[in-house]
């Protein structure tokens, strides 16, 4: 997320710890994981309540981030384990059986005695405090359906400056959140959207569910961005740890968008799309970015407009011309200037 930063994914008994740098989504959803999603209650727009503790002043500015689910699903590449358990979807993985692997706990947990529950919310306390102690500054927590375990405060303690996701059961957290689809209305304060995206439709690796093209997960950014959101991307490697080919393949294409696009969607603000706007918009300090679609062709209409000085393509600094008229700003960008991508406007406002 953060150039300053790198990325640290440490899994611990449903637990997911990260470090900060550590809508035209796939159009054939996981029924699947849109249900576990919803049982979970995390296709809703819950709100957070915002760490103000300066160390976590990154997060609403951060934009983009990578999500990592790599398992045991990934050796037959046939989706999710925990997907197949909790939505009744049919047994694939012939790799090991739900029983089986339930009991790989046992090798960890303490045995079920009458104090089970005291023992087990210390072991997981013990575990979390050795996490934020000994491996320096954690910038984020996301806590994968934990119940209050460990408590909020005791990670504060430890971390004051850390941001926590709301997946702590009643403890709630920093920041609301969807999983798996984008939200439908604005939503305020601190946001993120975990989505799937190498492959599609499903966390971890598999040969049969699409992948996300670098128009696509752009698209979503933008989207989320010009609500002051962030994108947490999926990534499901292979079973010997490798990134798939079509994952390195958008990163590239991502990463050719970000050298001329980056300031529009990384650090910038959110903006008036879709109250006064046809299209998503960010903004900053004097100056507002247009977002034009993949296959959209529009005249952009934005009421109650700043007036702008001059508007130009950010990937090749062409001039444009608009315009301005009782606070009604209008443009029709030349299909010669249109990529397969998202294409950014840039205005600097009087």
């Amino acid at each position: 997320m953060n150039n300053q930063h790198f990325l640290i994914l440490v899994i611990a008994l449903g637990i997911s710890l990260t470090q900060a740098n550590a809508q035209q989504v796939s159009t054939v959803p996981d029924s699947a994981a849109i249900f576990q999603a919803q049982q979970l209650q995390q296709t809703d727009r819950k709100a957070g309540s915002a760490n103000m503790h300066p160390d976590a002043q990154w997060f609403p500015g951060a934009g983009l981030g990578l999500f990592i689910h790599w398992g045991m699903t990934a050796v037959n590449a046939t989706g999710d384990l925990s997907w197949n358990m909790l939505a009744n979807k049919p047994w694939k993985d012939a790799t090991i059986t739900p029983n089986n692997y339930y009991k790989q706990l046992d090798k960890w947990l303490p045995e079920k005695t009458p104090d089970y529950e005291h023992k087990r919310h210390e072991y997981l306390r013990n575990q979390v405090t050795e996490l934020l102690s000994n491996y320096g500054k954690i910038d984020l927590m996301w806590f994968d359906g934990g119940r209050g375990e460990v408590p909020n405060k005791l990670v504060r303690t430890l971390q004051p400056g850390i941001v926590i996701n709301r997946r702590n059961g009643a403890e709630g957290g920093d920041y609301g959140d969807t999983k798996g689809i984008l939200p439908q209305k604005r939503f305020s304060g601190w946001f993120e959207t975990c989505e799937t995206c190498w492959p599609s439709r499903k966390w971890a690796y598999t040969e049969d569910a699409g992948w996300d093209t670098a128009a696509e997960v752009i698209t979503s950014l933008v989207k989320l961005r010009a609500w002051g959101g962030n994108l947490l991307a999926n990534v499901g490697p292979k079973a010997s740890g490798e990134v798939p080919q079509q994952a390195l393949s958008a990163w590239k294409e991502m990463a050719r968008w970000m050298k001329h696009s980056r300031e529009a969607v990384i650090g910038a603000n959110a903006g008036p799309w879709p109250a006064d706007v046809n299209t998503p918009v960010t903004t900053n300090d004097g100056v507002a970015y247009i977002h034009l679609l993949p296959g959209e062709e529009i005249e952009v209409v934005w009421n109650n407009a700043p007036e702008p000085q001059k508007a130009f393509m950010l990937r090749t600094k062409k001039n444009l011309s608009f315009s301005y008229k009782n606070g009604i700003l209008k443009m029709k960008i030349p299909k010669t200037d249109r990529t397969n991508n998202v294409d950014v406007v840039k205005l600097v406002i009087r």
